[in-house]
């Protein structure tokens, strides 16, 4: 069973077994462009969210419009969203999402 698997540009290493995949911005990206509200996940990690690019920015919008609309229909599993920085500043990251910048 692939407990762990990853997907990069032109590489995917997955399979319908697999339970945690590792993925680039802009594999997730591609994958919301078919599925906005990301339906085969139930937790998506957003790591280095202090690295502001406009994958990441764009990113952050995309999964928490997916969390909204998913949270807003009790039919669909609700999704989680883990962002993680080792150097963020937690209060201002916050801020700007609030403030939308």
């Amino acid at each position: 069973r692939d407990c762990v698997g990853y997907s990069v540009r032109f590489d995917d290493q997955t399979s319908r077994q697999t339970a945690i995949k590792y993925m680039t911005d802009g594999m997730l990206l591609r994958e919301a462009m078919g599925d906005k509200l990301l339906l085969d996940y139930s937790v998506i990690i957003l790591d280095e969210a202090h690295e502001r690019t406009v994958h990441t920015d764009v990113l952050f919008g995309i999964v928490k419009g997916a969390q909204n609309q998913r949270s807003e229909n009790k039919s669909l599993k609700k999704l989680k969203i883990i962002i993680m920085s080792a150097t963020l500043d937690a209060d201002q990251f916050s801020a700007d999402r609030k403030s939308g910048s």
